[in-house]
Formats: C-alpha cells, structure tokens, sequence
C-alpha cells in the first residue's frame, strides 16, 4: 500500500498548483461558489485518494467542469507516509487552536485560510471497523 500511496501522492504534487503543495484549485469563473473538499486529515485514512485524484485528472483533462472554485486539499501526508493516524496530534482537533505547534497545529495553520474561504467543505473520513453496508 505505501508504494501505491507514493505513486498517489507524486500525482497529487504534479497538479498542485497553489503555494501550499498539497493544494489543487480549479477556478470556474462563472459564479463565486466556493466548495472545499479534504482528504487524509488523518494519515492512516487514505482511501478516498483515488478518487481524488481521479476528480483532479477529470477536471485537468476537460472531462469535467464547476462553474465556481472548487479547492482540494490533502491534509496530512507526512502521516499517510509514515502509516499512522498521525504524526504528533490529531490534525482534526487542531484547526481552532493556534497556539499548538506540533507538526499537525503548523499544518492547521496552513490549512485554515485555505478552509475560510469556503462557502461548503466536504471532509473526506473512513471508517476503520468493519461494516455491514
């Protein structure tokens, strides 16, 4: 698995295109919308990568359009490389302390201008029991 989320994430890093390298905009223009989507705010939560970059190759490529600004953001890679929930402290509890600086209270700095501008965001989870559905 951690071969194929290199391979994932060397993808991602290729249509970056925003200062913060785990960032991916697509600006619309025909309306101010803004839709925020996250993934891996947990590392060790890493199954909506495919499809995530599946939306990014489908929006470079044409195949798909938003008229407004859609922003996607990979929230903890360092994690995801190291196979782990997370690298110090929980990245998900950290967006309104800024005080914090562990590895995950820096990155929430990063993160949050990013997630201000939003008018919906959609945070990618997975579960990590088995279900029945």
């Amino acid at each position: 698995m951690l071969s194929e989320l290199s391979t994932i994430l060397s993808s991602f890093l290729q249509y970056s295109n925003q200062k913060y390298q785990w960032h991916w905009m697509h600006e619309g223009k025909a309306y101010d919308y803004r839709l925020q989507i996250n993934g891996i705010i947990h590392g060790n939560e890493t199954g909506s990568l495919p499809a995530i970059l599946r939306i990014i190759k489908d929006f470079e490529s044409g195949k798909r359009n938003f008229g407004g600004t859609l922003s996607i953001c990979l929230g903890n890679p360092e994690a995801a490389r190291l196979d782990q929930r997370f690298v110090e402290k929980d990245l998900n509890r950290l967006f309104l302390d800024h005080s914090d600086q562990s590895h995950e209270g820096r990155r929430s700095k990063e993160l949050m201008p990013i997630f201000d501008q939003a008018d919906m965001l959609i945070d990618l989870h997975q579960t990590m029991l088995a279900s029945n559905q």
